[in-house]
């Protein structure tokens, strides 16, 4: 006999709240590479592609962080987190309500929940559906799932929302695209003016207003539309947009022409001090920056790293930094197409999370360096003004 979807789904539910029961935290991050780690991590992700997408993907995002390579500390904190998150998707699971994918239609066209079938929209949605009024919310809800979802399949910063979050994970050439619809140029410009369309329309509006002028029949028309979108974000194939290359042209490297992104110092200062993060202190240098992409064309993305020679003979490098406003250590700072930004940033040769508080390293001031490099392939580095290398 043929299991209903909705026992399938129960039955998924139950295997996770198994492989729950049987998570090792200790083993995960210490033995990352370890066969049982590995099938643990492979199964979990495995039930949750066929729960939720938004959730698979979630979890994807935290298991990158246990790789070998990766320090133990931050291998540890995800471990951590991955014990969280599939404790709480167990108990959200077992509360949810699956009947839903049996119902047959033709027996119930009235009933809405027949035709909205994401697991995050029918949580955040058919509430407001079924209210007297207000149906602005609904369309508020909608389009913020999408925009979540595009932004958690791109791995985009959650400081883009909107039209700049559509406009970064989207685009109509599919060799430039973050997100692959398509590899038919037209077709995925159309998916590309949809998504853009659908912020502008209805995403904008709700967020920045109040209005009842919407009816309850208008918002599921959107609520609905965007149901089907939100497979395609999902079955879309994530890349990495090509950069064309540069033609030397009979001049010599250094007087190429680039992408267009200046980075220079502001005040020309570096100084160490132990400076308050979200939840702890981190001894750090403070660089303010000016990022200019004015004249590029496309937007961009600055890492930074720190290097000096120790006063002893030796070698410092500092490889971990945290933009002001972006808060997550060692993430890109993304500046747009004619955009000119400026803002901190905290460098250090230890992670942020390290509550050990320690001491300005005893450099060679003459040596200390700033190398910024970008996503487009830009290599810059700055020297410092010894008397401008100060504790804080």
């Amino acid at each position: 006999m043929t299991m209903k979807k909705s026992e399938q789904k129960i039955g998924l539910v139950e295997e996770l709240g198994k492989c729950f029961q049987a998570l090792n935290v200790n083993q995960l991050y210490e033995e990352s590479d370890h066969k049982t780690s590995k099938d643990w991590l492979a199964e979990v992700a495995a039930i949750l592609k066929n729960l939720d997408e938004g959730d698979f993907q979630a979890f994807m995002n935290l298991r990158q962080h246990l790789y070998p390579s990766i320090p133990l500390a931050t291998r540890k904190h995800a471990a951590e987190q991955i014990d969280g998150f599939v404790r709480q998707k167990v108990a959200e699971y077992k509360r949810y309500d699956f009947s839903y994918l049996d119902r047959e239609i033709k027996n119930n066209p009235e009933d809405i929940s027949n035709y909205i079938h994401d697991k995050e929209l029918r949580d955040r949605c058919l509430d407001l559906l079924e209210a007297e009024s207000k149906y602005d919310r609904v369309i508020n809800q909608a389009t913020q799932v999408l925009e979540d979802r595009v932004r958690t399949k791109a791995k985009l910063t959650d400081r883009l929302e909107g039209v700049r979050l559509i406009n970064a994970a989207l685009n109509p050439d599919p060799s430039k695209t973050v997100l692959k619809v398509s590899n038919d140029p037209d077709e995925q410009q159309g998916f590309c003016d949809i998504c853009r369309g659908i912020m502008l329309a209805f995403r904008n509006p709700t967020h920045h207003h109040l209005t009842d002028k919407i009816t309850r029949e208008e918002a599921f028309k959107v609520c609905a539309f965007i149901d089907t979108l939100l497979p395609l974000i999902e079955k879309s194939t994530v890349s990495t947009p090509t950069i064309p290359s540069r033609t030397a042209q009979n001049i010599t490297p250094a007087a190429q022409p680039h992408s267009g992104i200046k980075v220079s110092l502001q005040d020309g200062v570096a100084s160490w001090a132990n400076y308050a993060m979200a939840h702890h202190v981190w001894s750090s240098f403070r660089v303010s920056l000016v990022i200019d992409n004015y004249n590029g064309n496309r937007p961009d993305y600055v890492s930074l790293s720190m290097t000096a020679d120790l006063a002893n003979g030796g070698k410092w490098a500092a490889n971990h930094f945290i933009f002001q406003g972006v808060e997550k250590q060692d993430e890109d700072f993304r500046i747009e197409a004619n955009e000119v930004k400026k803002g901190s940033v905290f460098i250090s040769d230890t992670l942020a999370h390290d509550t050990n508080k320690k001491a300005m390293p005893e450099i060679d001031k003459k040596t200390l360096k700033l190398h910024v490099s970008t996503r487009s392939g830009e290599k810059f580095v700055i020297a410092f003004d010894e008397n401008k290398i100060v504790r804080g």
